[in-house]
Order: structure tokens, then C-alpha cells, then sequence
């Protein structure tokens, strides 16, 4: 059929990252309202009577939250907070301060169990965006409803919100729950604790005094976030929530919270040379409590309100044009687009001399680098954020792209970020703009697979286009990414929908070319519908289809998934085919079938390459799992290759860090 050729390959790649900027990308565009942290000048503890060579390991946990709540009390705390987010070194996205009281009452549920019904009363929000102020002051009305957590052994196990609630205000709900887990022990430094707050599941060290009464804890690291929504929760993409700094003091007396003061600053990388930065102080002070006068109607909070996951958001979506106002800021379409034309005309003169110089990068001020990549970040967003306000923009960028301008590429990449059946509609006009170079209608096409809704003319146009030469591999891998965005949002029936076109044109293809295509859509896809259809490419002579048929099953969340690729590890005669297995579980949670064979081919693998893989899967893995970090001890315990000893030394060193 003559439709894939030799930049299939490059093309999958491209497909690979354009997956992860869209997922950095989301992340970003919500950082400030799903990652709520505490920043502020937390005092030590006085840590003279507590025995630092006492064995943590065998130390049992004394100190736990539910203790610290009697049954049918309530509590109030004067509450201090601020918060600050946007992209490191450039202007906050979000800033304000807040005042108000926290109110919780309590409830027993069980022997070691609590319940508390949390909410912030009269909350007054000060900010300095004046055109952000009607967001905060609906805000405030919500913040008024109450949450419920419930505390055992010292963690959250349960969080319910209530429906309806935007995700700002779940965020910070949330967040502000999670700040009342505690599993310590007095006069030990060093227990470790797992917990979780909106942004994830993290992992907390207790350090208290003799008495139990003063205690700080630090926050060690997140767990990696899953960026898969609803159809893929368990495997796919997953982010990175770096701790840069973090304490928290907790004051204990009379059997009672006293106080918290929390220090912390987080950051999320959302390129290769850009991060989310984010910090926030809070200060929180018991005024008084008391046994409950007025029965809480616990059962009407439960019934009205949602259980939540780690690293989830359950509520509907805030207001969008109140968040497009504040990236919008004082930017007109006129001024985003000056800059964003300099950018490109930046990035066309350095590709020139790149080009003259024989493929050596030229030598750029890092300094320099990073104020233009923050501009052309602000800049982008406005101009997103401007054609998701108004169509007429949208006719604008449209004209301008047409006429072949320098910023045309970043203005489809814009009109993609907007995602608006307008902002679709247009980028679909360019595709099917037969008088524009076909490379400009390509890039079109690949911008608008990164949506985050398509629309069902969007999906029937890449449908078509599986037969349109010069767009049959852009259609195909565009179809797999919808179809997974539309799964993740929770149209599962449009996702399956295009699943099923998928598998219709691989048992429908005459060539083995349009086979590895196929495939590498359905890789997009991450559905395990196609499993069966997949399977047999397995067995196939072609070494070519059976890689390609490895990377089709990597996001699939069947657990049958882990037995093949473990079997691909062990049998499989092709090396590109076990690099492709390898490149698939490191996509993967571990589990013990896997870590079994990828520590087997890092000792004993029947290649360097392989071997050298199956360390790099390993390192993966090993912040989060302790089995993967002894692997790796031993391939550098017993490893004789200088290449791979130090690629495995690097990686432990790279742990200790």
C-alpha cells in the first residue's frame, strides 16, 4: 500500500513526545490549582532528649492523628494562608492570601477511627489580580460547604467531597485535610510515614520530642502522579512533583492539635528547561473547642458528596475564563503574537546556524535561554487563553496561518491548547486546505491530535484521512492519542468506537508497513480491546511486526500484558524486540513477575544493549519500590562490565540523592 516509510520511526517518537508535552502541558495549565502547597518560617523542634540511635525500623508509632479528636467535639483554628503558582522565575499565574476560621467537628467511627467534617467559615480572600477577585469571592461560598475525611493509623483513608465543588476549591479542601495526618513517636527522629493530599500519594518523616508534644514532619518525595484519567489509571505517563523544600511543625497539649506551621515548596517539570513552581504559607491556630451543640447531619454530608482518589480530581472544571483572565493578563492577540513571531524567528536563526555548523548546537547563554523560554511560555498561554475568549480570534490566527507566517506553527500549537470546537474546526480548515504546503497541513493534523476533547467531526475527519496519501500515518497515530483522551474523559464509547476502526484497518492491511502503523496507533490508544486482534503479531517472522507489536500492548492494562512482555524478555531472539519489551515495562507499575525478569536481564541478559536497558527500567522503578533498589545492588555487587557498572552505580547514586 506504500504508506508508511523510513521516518516511521522518527514519526512514532514524535508521537511519544508530543504525548508527553500534552500531559505536561495539562499539568501545568492546573498546577496552581491542583497542587496546593504550604510555605512559611517553621520552627525546630527541640530534639536534645530524643535518642537518635534508637533502630526507627523497630520503633512502633504512638502519636496518631485519630487520637488527637474526641467524639462529638468541635474545634475552631484560626487559619492563615497563601499561595503563589506559576512558571519558575516569571510572574505567578495565581497569588492570594486568605483569612478565615477552620471549623471541624468530630465523630468516632470506629476504635481507631475518626471522622472529621471540615470546613473554612467566612473565608476572606485578598489578591492583587483585581480582575481575579469574583473568582476568590465564589471561592470563599464554597469553602463554606463541608468536606469529610476519615483518619486511621494515623493516615487519611477516606476523603469525600462535596458534589459540585469546583476543583479549586477541592484542591485546597484537600490539601488542608491532609495537613491533620500524623503517625509519630515520642522522642524519635526518623520515622517514615506514607500518606496522600490532591496532588498524591507522598512519603513524610516524623522527628518528635521526648514528650510527644513538639513534632516536625518533612516531606520526603511524591510518588510518580499517573497523568491517565479514567481509562487509564493504572499504566501510562506518569509526572514527577519534586519536594524542594519541606517542615511542618505540629504543637500537641492537653490530648489536643494546638497548632501547625508549614514550610514547603514544590515544583513539576513541564519541559525540558521549564517548571511549575509553587509555594504557599499557613499558619494554623487553636482559638477553642468544645463538646458539639448542634448534631452534625452526617448522614446528608456523606450521601451529598464524593469519595476521592490520590492524585485524582473528582469536581467539575473551574470556571475556565476566570483562570483565561489571568493568563491573559495585560496581553492583547496583537502583542501575544509579536512574540510569539520573535520566538520563531529566534528558533529559525539558531536551526541556520545549527545547519552551517554541521549539526553542532551553538553555544547559547543558559541565562539568556531561560528568560526567552519564560517569555515565549507566557506569551503562548495568553494567546491560548485569547482564542478559547473569542472566535474572532480565532478567524485571526486562521488568516494569519494561510499566509504562511512565521508564528504559523505556534499558532496551530495554540488553537490545539484551546481545544475549542472553533479552535478544531479551524485546524481542520488548514488540513484540508489543498492550496497551503503540505508540511504546514501536516503539522495542522498533528496539532490537532492533541486535543483534549475532539469533537466528533474532528474524529470522522482523521477517519478519513487514514485513506488521504500523505496523511495515512499523522490519521492513524492521531486516532490512537484521541481515542485515549476521549477514554480519559470518560467517553468510553467514542474511545471504543475508534478502537474498533483501528482494528478494522489492521485485519483489513495487505502490508506489513501499514501493519507497523496500525499497530503504533493502537499503542497510542492504550485500549485493551485490541489485545486479541494484536496478539498473533506477536509470532510474526517479521522482527519488524513483532517490535511493533510490543509497543501496541505497553499502555494496555490487562494483566496478561506483564506475562507476554516478560516472555518477549526471556525468549524472544531479537534484540530490538527485547529493547521494545524492556521500553515497555519501564511505561508500567512494577509487579513481581516483571521485576523478577528485568533483574534477570540486567544480570544475565543476552546482550549488552539489554542488559543495559533492563538496569535503566530498574532505576525507573526504584524510587517507589524497594525490591527494584536491591536489584540493582546486586547487578553492582556482581557486574564486571565497566559501562554497565557504572550505569548502575550512577543510578544508586541517583537514588541516595
Amino acid at each position: 500500500m506504500g504508506r508508511a516509510n523510513s521516518r516511521d520511526a522518527f514519526q512514532f517518537r514524535q508521537f511519544e513526545r508530543e504525548l508527553r508535552f500534552e500531559c505536561l502541558r495539562r499539568i501545568s495549565q492546573t498546577a496552581f490549582i491542583v497542587t496546593v502547597a504550604f510555605a512559611c518560617n517553621s520552627k525546630r523542634v527541640d530534639l536534645n532528649a530524643v535518642d537518635a540511635t534508637a533502630p526507627v525500623t523497630s520503633v512502633a508509632p504512638n502519636l496518631l492523628a485519630e487520637s488527637l479528636w474526641r467524639d462529638n467535639q468541635s474545634y475552631v483554628y484560626e487559619l492563615e494562608l497563601s499561595s503563589s503558582a506559576g512558571l519558575a522565575g516569571a510572574l505567578p499565574m495565581a497569588q492570594y492570601e486568605m483569612h478565615g476560621n477552620l471549623i471541624i467537628a468530630a465523630r468516632k467511627v470506629a476504635v481507631n477511627s475518626v471522622q472529621l467534617a471540615i470546613h473554612v467559615a467566612e473565608p476572606k480572600f485578598r489578591t492583587e489580580k483585581s480582575d481575579a477577585q469574583p473568582m476568590y469571592d465564589a471561592l470563599a461560598k464554597e469553602l463554606a460547604t463541608p468536606s469529610l475525611i476519615t483518619l486511621s493509623d494515623g493516615a487519611i483513608t477516606e476523603e469525600r467531597i462535596a458534589k459540585g465543588t469546583s476543583t479549586f476549591a477541592e484542591s485546597i479542601l484537600r490539601y488542608v485535610g491532609a495537613i491533620f495526618q500524623l503517625r509519630a513517636a515520642t522522642g524519635h527522629r526518623g520515622l517514615e510515614a506514607t500518606e496522600r493530599d490532591a496532588t498524591g500519594v507522598y512519603h513524610a518523616s516524623y522527628d518528635t520530642n521526648a514528650e510527644g508534644s513538639e513534632l516536625v514532619r518533612t516531606k520526603l518525595r511524591y510518588d510518580q502522579l499517573p497523568v491517565g484519567g479514567k481509562g487509564l489509571a493504572a499504566n501510562g505517563p506518569t509526572l514527577s512533583t519534586n519536594v524542594r523544600s519541606s517542615s511542618a511543625t505540629l504543637k500537641v497539649s492537653d490530648g489536643s492539635l494546638q497548632s501547625i506551621e508549614l514550610a514547603e515548596s514544590l515544583g513539576s517539570p513541564v519541559s525540558s528547561s521549564a517548571a511549575m513552581s509553587s509555594s504557599t504559607s499557613l499558619k494554623l491556630t487553636l482559638e477553642r473547642s468544645s463538646a458539639t451543640v448542634t448534631v452534625l447531619p452526617w448522614d446528608m454530608l456523606v450521601r451529598d458528596s464524593v469519595a476521592t482518589r490520590p492524585g485524582h480530581m473528582i469536581a467539575r472544571a473551574t470556571n475556565t475564563s476566570q483562570f483565561d483572565a489571568l493568563r491573559i493578563g495585560d496581553y492583547t492577540f496583537d502583542k501575544a503574537l509579536a512574540e510569539m513571531s520573535d520566538s520563531a524567528k529566534r528558533l529559525a536563526t539558531k536551526q541556520a546556524k545549527d545547519a552551517k555548523s554541521k549539526g553542532r548546537p551553538s553555544p547559547v547563554d543558559p541565562s539568556i535561554e531561560k528568560r526567552e523560554l519564560t517569555s515565549d511560555e507566557r506569551a503562548f498561554t495568553a494567546m491560548t487563553a485569547l482564542l478559547r475568549r473569542d472566535t474572532a480570534n480565532v478567524d485571526r490566527a486562521v488568516q494569519i496561518i494561510n499566509k504562511k507566517d512565521v508564528a504559523a506553527a505556534q499558532l496551530m500549537d495554540a488553537l490545539s491548547s484551546a481545544g475549542t470546537p472553533s479552535a478544531q474546526q479551524a485546524l481542520l480548515g488548514v488540513v484540508e486546505n489543498s492550496k497551503l504546503d503540505k508540511s504546514l497541513r501536516q503539522r495542522s493534523a498533528i496539532a490537532l491530535t492533541r486535543v483534549a476533547n475532539a469533537a466528533p467531526v474532528t474524529v470522522s475527519a482523521f477517519t478519513r484521512l487514514l485513506h488521504v496519501q500523505g496523511f495515512e500515518t499523522a490519521a492513524c497515530y492521531g486516532l490512537g492519542t484521541i481515542s485515549r483522551r476521549l477514554r480519559e474523559s470518560g467517553d468510553f464509547a467514542a474511545a471504543d468506537a475508534i478502537v474498533g476502526t483501528l482494528v478494522k484497518e489492521l485485519k483489513e492491511s495487505k502490508s506489513e508497513d501499514w501493519d507497523v502503523v496500525v499497530l503504533r496507533g493502537i499503542a497510542n490508544s492504550g485500549s485493551g480491546n485490541a489485545f486479541e486482534t494484536v496478539e498473533p503479531f506477536l509470532k510474526e517472522p517479521s522482527a519488524r511486526l513483532r517490535e511493533a507489536a510490543v509497543e501496541s500492548i505497553r499502555l494496555m492494562q490487562e494483566s496478561k500484558v506483564d506475562t507476554v512482555l516478560q516472555s518477549v524478555i526471556a525468549n524472544e531472539t531479537d534484540e530490538s524486540v527485547r529493547i521494545a519489551a524492556l521500553d515497555a515495562c519501564a511505561m508500567r507499575p512494577m509487579t513481581p513477575i516483571l521485576l523478577q525478569r528485568v533483574a534477570s536481564a540486567g544480570l544475565a541478559g543476552k546482550s549488552t544493549r539489554v542488559r543495559q536497558r533492563a538496569i535503566q527500567v530498574l532505576a525507573t522503578w526504584a524510587p517507589q519500590n524497594p525490591e527494584a533498589t536491591a536489584a540493582l545492588k546486586s547487578i553492582t555487587a556482581l557486574e564486571t562490565n565497566p559501562n554497565l557498572l557504572r550505569e548502575a552505580e550512577t543510578a544508586e547514586k541517583h537514588l541516595q540523592k
